[in-house]
C-alpha cells in the first residue's frame, strides 16, 4: 500500500486551510507515545519516571495543536492510520551556552515502531528539508534524544553532532545531542 502525505503549513504566520481532525490528533498522540516508549525500552537512556513526563508532555493533544499552529507539519498515513509525523519550526536554540536566534529546527520525527526501516522517516525528513530550503534556510539544527538508533538515523541523513546539551524540563534534567546539517 502506498501512503498518503498531508502537509499543514503554518510557518511564518501563515494559516493553512488544511486542518487536523480531533481523531487525527489522538492518533498522533498514540503514535508519539508508542514511539517514545519503544525507544526508551530499547535503549534505557532515561529514568522511567522522568520519561513518562516527556511522553505525556510531547504527545498531549493540546500541545500538538499549539505546535501545529506555528509550524510546518507533515503526516504520513496508510489506510486511515497515521504512521508518521514530523514538524519544522523556527526559534531560538541554545547550543553550548550560546543562543542561535531564529534557527530552523526539524522537530518531532515519529514513525510507528512497526513501520520503522521502511523509508517513511527519510521521506518526511526530505520534505522538511525541501521546505526549509524554499524558505531560505542555510542549515538546520536538531536537538535529539540520545537514543543510539535516533542518532544513527540523523547522522545517516547528513547531520553532524555538536555535542550534548543539558536541558531542565518538566522538573527533570535531560541530555540531548545538538546536531547541525548544512543545506545545499
Amino acid at each position: 500500500m502506498v501512503g498518503v502525505i498531508s502537509v499543514i503549513d503554518n510557518l511564518e504566520g501563515r494559516v493553512d486551510s488544511a486542518t487536523i481532525s480531533e481523531s487525527e490528533y489522538k492518533q498522533i498522540h498514540e503514535l508519539i507515545e508508542s514511539s517514545l516508549k519503544n525507544a526508551n525500552v530499547n535503549d534505557h537512556k532515561y529514568e522511567e519516571s522522568a520519561w513518562q513526563k516527556v511522553v505525556a508532555e510531547i504527545g498531549s493533544v493540546e500541545g500538538l495543536k499549539e505546535k501545529t499552529a506555528r509550524s510546518y507539519t507533515v503526516l504520513y498515513e496508510e489506510d486511515g492510520k497515521i504512521l508518521g509525523y514530523a514538524r519544522l519550526e523556527r526559534g531560538d536554540l541554545e547550543v553550548g551556552g550560546q543562543v542561535i536566534p531564529n534557527a530552523w529546527q526539524p522537530k518531532n520525527l515519529y514513525i510507528d515502531p512497526s513501520e520503522q526501516g521502511k523509508c517513511i522517516g527519510r521521506q518526511l525528513v526530505g520534505m522538511r528539508e525541501d521546505k526549509a530550503r524554499a524558505m531560505g534556510a542555510k542549515e538546520l539544527y536538531i536537538d535529539s534524544w540520545i537514543f543510539d538508533r535516533t542518532l544513527k538515523f540523523h547522522k545517516e541523513n547528513g547531520y553532524e553532532d555538536l555535542g550534548l546539551n543539558r536541558k531542565e524540563w518538566l522538573g527533570e534534567i535531560f541530555y540531548v545531542h545538538v546536531m547541525r546539517k548544512p543545506l545545499k
